[in-house]
């Protein structure tokens, strides 16, 4: 016990005395219990590091008692998170169901690894995308079954930051199951997905596209691009990308506006984040588009006329442009 001297009260340790914990895990029983899919790799025991960045930092007594937790259930219960949590070392044992993480003692997959995105953006200072290892068919099942819209037929409903945080949560869901399916073969299963998000979200509400901070509302909108894309779902995907590609235009020319003619506002913060990103997401589309969709290439004289080639008309009144 250690005391706060002005409280009184029991503050615990200021040091945790080591780094790598291993958890048991009785692979027969959980098998029994169906914690795990068949083909699941089990692993036994359960092994991972706290960062030393976390050490350092200092453990706070809720870390102790997720520790805890996961140490005394020995596996009886389900533990869920609302977010890859990442802080304690054990994320790579998260595994989607549907809407939050369950710990599993299993070799996990890294979906990610197939999504040019990730692949664009891991290298970038903004680091790469939250797509984990899905347990397909509990969220496939959670998504389809179990998940309803409601409203999505009133139209005119302004949504604030914080709702728009959620609802694209709930995009980002789906686009990443659906995506993730079609690598592995489950085209229809993903169409399903795409169609049920796609009637459950009024894009003209929520769009596509938008300036958000740090670009995160366009963050989700080239994930559920690239899911588009891996299903199959052309006419969607090329309606998406049209709309992604002039709301980031817009955005850089806006910083470029700033840059030369406002200065003043353009530097610090600014330009160490929105802009940065920005760049970052146009980059990331041109990726896209070079993998999924060549033909909106520019083509050089040799190659043909030096024009970009769109399948869908461009439209300044389109409810999911941004308007500036």
């Amino acid at each position: 016990m250690s005391l706060d001297p002005e409280t009184g009260r029991d503050v615990g340790t200021n040091a945790f005395p080591v780094s790598r914990l291993g958890i048991p895990v009785d692979v027969a029983a959980i098998r029994a219990n169906k914690l795990v899919n068949p083909e699941d790799s089990v692993v036994s025991p359960m092994v991972f590091e706290i960062p030393k960045n976390k050490l350092e930092s200092g453990l706070t007594r809720s870390d102790l008692m997720i520790l805890n937790i996961i140490a005394a259930n020995k596996w009886k219960r389900p533990i869920y998170f609302t977010a890859a949590y990442g802080e304690l070392g054990f994320y790579q044992y998260l595994r989607k169901d549907g809407l939050s993480y369950r710990l599993v003692p299993i070799q996990g997959k890294y979906p990610q690894a197939n999504w040019v995105l990730d692949q664009t953006m891991r290298s970038s200072p903004i680091g790469g995308t939250q797509i984990r290892d899905n347990n397909e068919p509990a969220m496939y099942k959670n998504l389809m079954e179990k998940y309803v819209f409601g409203g999505a037929d009133k139209k005119g409903v302004y949504f604030d930051e914080e709702n728009r945080r959620h609802l694209l949560n709930i995009r980002s869901v789906f686009s990443e199951a659906a995506g993730n399916m079609a690598d592995n073969g489950k085209k229809d299963q993903a169409l399903q997905l795409l169609d049920k998000v796609e009637k459950g979200i009024n894009t003209t509400d929520l769009p596509y596209a938008m300036v958000s901070r740090f670009n995160s509302h366009n963050q989700t909108g080239l994930q559920y691009l690239e899911a588009c894309y891996k299903s199959g779902k052309t006419d969607l995907a090329e309606k998406v990308r049209v709309i992604m590609r002039k709301d980031l235009e817009q955005q850089k020319k806006y910083y470029d506006y700033l840059k030369n003619s406002r200065p003043e506002l353009y530097g610090g913060t600014l330009e160490g984040t929105e802009v940065l990103i920005n760049e970052i997401l146009l980059q990331a589309l041109d990726a896209l588009e070079k993998k999924y969709a060549p033909q909106t290439q520019v083509q050089t004289p040799a190659e043909g006329q030096n024009t970009i080639i769109n399948t869908v008309k461009d439209s300044t009144t389109n409810s999911d442009t941004l308007k500036q």
